[in-house]
């Protein structure tokens, strides 16, 4: 009986010194089985089962995906996965760049960030609104969010876009590739097209703003 005993407490240290490692293990694993991906799957999840920082992203989207659906209208769950889809395309693309590694990595991060304002997954600032050179047609309403990038939610007329902040020598600034808000010295400057010139903003007189 005692050497019955001494095997399964054996077993049991064994066991909990050994989950440690597959714990870790796991935290390398995207979210699909990568032994699958070997045989019946294409070779982007190949690629990123091969990587362990696009594994890890690719989890992480996953849970985030997860939560956006959980917070999405049952009839507005078809355009999430629509656009789902056209994000994994533009990931897959990533495989005939010269640096696919970070063009993938940006891929994952931007969506990452791009759900988690969306679908308000993370803390935010605002929304604010702020009138630009004293024109109360040019009124612009931004919410900051403490994604993964931060990312910008502005807003100008009926156009709507999502902007990443991106290093800056002072202040706080998010572009894309046809808009910029920089919020610098207490300062706000708005970029809003490609050609524009940019312009001085300011909080609303009752107080709002950034």
């Amino acid at each position: 009986m005692m050497k019955g005993l001494s095997k399964i407490i054996l077993s049991a240290v064994a066991l909990w010194l050994f989950a440690p490692a597959v714990m870790a293990a796991n935290t390398d694993q995207p979210s699909f089985d990568c032994h699958l991906s070997q045989t019946d799957s294409s070779e982007v999840k190949q690629w990123v089962c091969g990587d362990g920082e696009l594994s890890q992203l690719d989890r992480k989207l996953d849970y985030i995906y997860q939560q956006a659906q959980k917070k999405t209208a049952l009839e507005d769950l078809p355009l999430l996965d629509h656009n789902q889809h056209q994000w994994a395309a533009e990931r897959n693309a990533c495989m005939t760049q010269k640096n696919a590694h970070a063009c993938a990595m940006s891929s994952y991060q931007h969506r990452i960030a791009e759900l988690q304002s969306r679908y308000l997954l993370v803390p935010s600032q605002g929304p604010f609104t702020f009138v630009c050179d004293n024109v109360p047609a040019t009124w612009l309403v931004a919410q900051f969010f403490d994604s993964d990038p931060n990312v910008a939610r502005a807003k100008v007329g009926n156009e709507e876009v999502m902007l990443t902040q991106v290093p800056s020598a002072s202040g706080a600034k998010y572009q894309d590739d046809k808009h910029q808000l920089w919020n610098h010295g207490g300062e706000l400057m708005l970029r809003w097209g490609k050609d524009a010139a940019e312009i001085h903003c300011h909080k609303k007189a009752d107080g709002t703003g950034y």
